[in-house]
């Protein structure tokens, strides 16, 4: 029976766990703002300890927030007549949103708190270590959509009163088939 993995894997086999919630803890681990103190590592994920890091799509009363969404994969091969698991690495381009939110201050103001973490965010990936992340070989793409009131985007119309930044990044990595 063949096996099926993700390349880089010890022992080798597929993702263990959900990707985003994997990338929510690398951020967490490697977070390194000390002022504000809003947006220290221990506040805004509450714990220093990723193991205890928590995604969630949910802010609860926290004034700031994070939350690492799965947006979408691309394998770069066709499955129909494809030797997909039969010849060498399968590419994957998988792309996730960081959503960064934050209460509003004043009317039409935005808050400083999204540019200081998006490029929290920028530094944090652009350092990234291939196999940091077991299999996963680089990060690249990094981009963020305009910034906006939580209610003008699709989904997100419960969270009036706060603002909306999301954040895309392409994990790279191969998944191949062993005999």
């Amino acid at each position: 029976m063949a096996t099926f993995g993700v390349v880089g894997t010890s022992p080798f086999a597929d993702f263990q766990f959900d990707l985003e919630d994997t990338i929510y803890k690398y951020v967490g681990d490697n977070w390194s703002i000390t002022t504000p103190s809003h947006l220290t590592k221990a506040a805004l994920f509450l714990t220093t300890d990723p193991a205890q890091m928590e995604n969630r799509p949910d802010p609860g009363n926290k004034p700031v927030w994070i939350w690492v969404k799965h947006f979408g994969l691309d394998t770069g091969r066709e499955l129909v007549g494809s030797t997909i698991g039969q010849l060498g690495h399968i590419p994957h381009y998988h792309t996730f949103y960081i959503h960064l939110m934050t209460t509003r201050l004043t009317y039409g103001m935005l808050s400083p708190d999204m540019g200081i973490m998006s490029r929290e965010l920028e530094r944090i990936f652009y350092l990234y270590d291939p196999f940091t992340i077991p299999g996963i070989d680089h990060f690249d793409h990094f981009a963020q959509d305009e910034m906006v009131e939580a209610v003008a985007v699709p989904g997100f119309e419960a969270y009036a009163g706060m603002y909306l930044a999301r954040c895309r990044i392409t994990a790279h990595y191969y998944k191949q088939r062993l005999p």
